[in-house]
């Protein structure tokens, strides 16, 4: 656990530095798009684990109230965040290359975030649960 976590904080602080102005032509938003399509899918494989993890203990009653409500906010965020992210996986096979989508996946990173916290504090909470 304590490996997936050191793994999220990592990939979370490259995606910021990543995140800033860095590109030469602030108008190349294909390049950006692309990068932040990249940063999504790394995160996605990251989150997968944290959720088959925690719905596996669920599933087999290890929970509480505090768990149970952590759960259902990282289910919320995840939800949320995999349904703009379709929505923006859309657009760019119809060829849409602009900043209002790279903002929109922007949206959606920052949804997966707030997912991944929140999963991986019910899977330490879950983890910490007498046997």
């Amino acid at each position: 656990m304590k490996q997936l976590h050191i793994m999220l904080t990592v990939l979370l602080g490259a995606a910021l530095v990543t995140a800033a102005p860095q590109d030469k032509s602030e108008t190349d938003w294909d390049a950006k798009i692309t990068k932040k399509q990249a940063e999504i899918e790394d995160l996605i494989k990251i989150l997968n684990p944290v959720v088959a993890a925690v719905t596996e203990a669920l599933e087999a009653g290890r929970t509480n109230e505090i768990i149970e409500e952590d759960w259902a906010d990282a289910v919320h965020q995840l939800t949320t965040a995999n349904d703009m992210y379709s929505a923006s996986k859309e657009r760019i096979e119809k060829g849409e290359r602009t900043k209002l989508l790279f903002l929109n996946m922007e949206n959606a990173w920052q949804y997966y975030v707030k997912a991944g916290v929140a999963g991986v504090r019910a899977k330490a909470m879950i983890d910490a649960l007498p046997e």
